[in-house]
């Protein structure tokens, strides 16, 4: 295989950027979308009561999001090739161009149907979510109507749409600025250079500790420029969201994302407390890489460095990782447990979906994307030619192969709940990464290495995550009662929750100021997602260990997608995600590996 190999071939989405079929498809959406909404205003009235009437819109609004879309396919290609070229303005441009059409088209023909549909009668509501007639709508409709009653007029919802940009967006968009702009003066290993927050990221795990603790201190100075820009920007995205909420009759701050999700809050409770009885695993990893490094604390700067960057022990003497194997390994990964995985992989490598080598104009990280049952997934990633690329090139696929398998629903469905967006993706990678090994010694430094880095990562996303989220639901409460909350008391109880994840091995006041930097506490309610997309990874991983033919259960779930909530997903194949001891089973998993690692580290000691 040759780099060429690894680029995109978008040509066979459209043939440019200015391809005329781009904007004769848009002319079509929003003539049909225009047809439609002129029909069904004409009804509106007739529409909450008549069933018969209801049940003929739903039928053609589904028939239209389904045949016609709504613009997704047209701004996922200008998305997509604005990702491997992002100095090209007019790439922006168009996609900015777009994107406005569409905003249009949704929110005056589109828009109000579903305000409409949530005006129906709750008693008619009752009806309809009996009604067989309309199975294959209970889930959008009781979706609907699960937010209706905090729903405004028309105008006023569109007010709002246009408001939040400037009353919320903004703010976070500027604190994104500003972390992404200010820099100080910082040693590297390269020499002293001014680095932003974003390019210290680079050298936080040097090898050079002088380096490492040089980048802390100064990723510390710029946390406290940027301060009080911080306290007004969380303030005002908190202040606009508690006038909304306000304005609707809402008095639980995480209504509208766990509803969104399709998921009870008893169930994220749940969840919560889980993962609280058990924080003690977390302290217990901490203080097994304390103990591995010879020392009571860990520094802050080296509190989340791997094992490899600390000690020259750890260090893997055959790092070079050519991709041509990563692709081998996962390949053997996915045949290993169905051929249909496989052939979803193969085809994806062969129509030029993977664009694997960074190039100069490239997005960094990566990412598996697809806009709607027509399309099909495309990954990017930026090979680093080691075996982290076999966990990222993994996790990707799982995210292509949960879009192929779901294409079996309707298209109003097919998308993820964000409770579940993410377990695919850790299902392959961590079976990925155990194949990864097979080859190599299982009980060396660097095996010990690879693994505590693992552990790492599933520790941040589970334990830390769900402290942001206890984080997250104080300041909530304290901006409502006080109507203001301060960066000192967001300090202190960013202090506290994670002392539950850090216990007293490292300096935590040090870390305090951590809130000011974490992106996603500016999307309310968010993070716990992490935590429950990667447990129940783990109890689908740990059902197939003990039977392969369980294999059958996770694609399943993946045929699924969006057509249920998650609750009712999982009890298709016999789980409750609503019991404690099914958070349990996957904090159990964690446990595990972690006592391998310490009678592996006893062993090689």
């Amino acid at each position: 295989m040759k780099n060429n190999d690894f680029n995109w071939d978008l040509n066979q989405i459209y043939q440019s950027i200015h391809d005329p079929r781009i904007d004769q498809e848009i002319e079509m959406i929003e003539k049909k979308w225009r047809e439609f909404g002129s029909k069904y205003k004409a009804l509106s009235e007739k529409l909450k009561t008549d069933k018969d009437l209801l049940k003929e819109s739903l039928v053609e609004y589904t028939k239209l999001v389904e045949e016609v879309g709504l613009g997704n396919d047209q701004i996922f290609y200008l998305t997509l090739k604005n990702s491997i070229d992002l100095e090209n303005a007019e790439i922006r441009a168009r996609i900015n161009k777009i994107r406005e059409q569409i905003v249009r088209i949704h929110s005056q023909f589109v828009e109000f149907f579903i305000l409409e549909i949530g005006k129906v009668p709750d008693e008619l509501q009752k009806i309809i979510l009996s009604d067989v007639n309309f199975k294959d709508y209970h889930t959008l409709l009781r979706r609907i109507w699960r937010t209706s009653k905090y729903n405004l007029s028309e105008a006023e919802e569109r007010m709002f749409y246009i408001v939040s940009k400037t009353s919320s967006d903004n703010w976070a968009d500027m604190g994104s600025t500003l972390r992404s702009t200010v820099n100080r003066l910082v040693l590297t290993d390269e020499g002293r250079k001014r680095l932003t927050l974003s390019e210290m990221s680079k050298y936080a795990d040097s090898k050079n500790e002088k380096v490492r603790k040089s980048i802390f201190f100064g990723a510390k100075k710029i946390n406290k420029e940027l301060r009080q820009a911080a306290e007004f920007e969380l303030n005002s995205i908190l202040e606009f969201k508690r006038n909304i909420e306000d304005l609707r009759g809402i008095d639980d701050p995480e209504f509208y994302r766990l509803s969104s999700d399709d998921i009870e809050k008893e169930i994220v409770n749940t969840l919560i407390q889980a993962v609280e009885e058990n924080f003690q695993i977390s302290q217990r990893y901490y203080k097994l890489k304390a103990k591995v490094l010879g020392s009571k604390k860990l520094k802050p700067w080296n509190l989340n460095v791997d094992l490899d960057k600390l000690d020259h022990r750890f260090v893997d003497v055959d790092q070079k990782f050519p991709f041509e194997r990563t692709v081998e390994i996962v390949g053997r990964t996915l045949k290993s447990l169905d051929d249909v995985f496989y052939e979803i992989f193969i085809d994806a490598i062969s129509e030029h979906r993977l664009d694997a080598f960074p190039k100069r104009g490239k997005r960094g990280g990566a990412f598996c994307a697809n806009s709607s049952k027509k399309t099909k997934s495309f990954i990017l990633m930026n090979t680093t030619e080691s075996i982290l690329d076999v966990m990222t090139l993994a996790h990707e696929c799982g995210h292509m192969i949960h879009n192929e398998l779901g294409k079996t629903v309707l298209e109003i469905y097919y998308s993820n709940s964000l409770t579940t967006a993410e377990v695919s993706s850790i299902f392959f990678e961590d079976f990925a990464f155990r194949n990864a090994f097979f080859e190599t010694e299982k009980e060396s430094y660097a095996m010990f290495a690879r693994r505590m880095a693992k552990i790492q990562d599933e520790i941040a996303s589970v334990f830390l995550q769900i402290s942001g989220y206890k984080f997250e639901r104080q300041i909530h409460s304290i901006a409502k009662q006080k109507g203001y909350i301060s960066a000192k008391e967001m300090d202190e109880i960013m202090l506290s929750e994670l002392k539950g994840v850090y216990g007293d091995i490292t300096d935590l006041k040090s870390r305090s100021d951590r809130w000011i930097t974490w992106p996603h506490l500016r999307r309310p309610f968010y993070v716990y997602s992490y935590a429950s997309g990667l447990l129940i990874s783990k109890v689908l991983q740990s059902i197939v260990h003990e039977n392969l033919s369980n294999l059958e259960k996770v694609k399943h779930f993946m045929k699924l997608s969006n057509s249920l909530s998650p609750k009712e997903i999982f009890e298709q194949i016999g789980l409750d995600i609503s019991k404690k001891a099914f958070w349990e089973i996957g904090i159990s998993e964690i446990k595990r590996e972690l006592e391998e690692m310490e009678i592996m580290w006893d062993k090689i000691s």
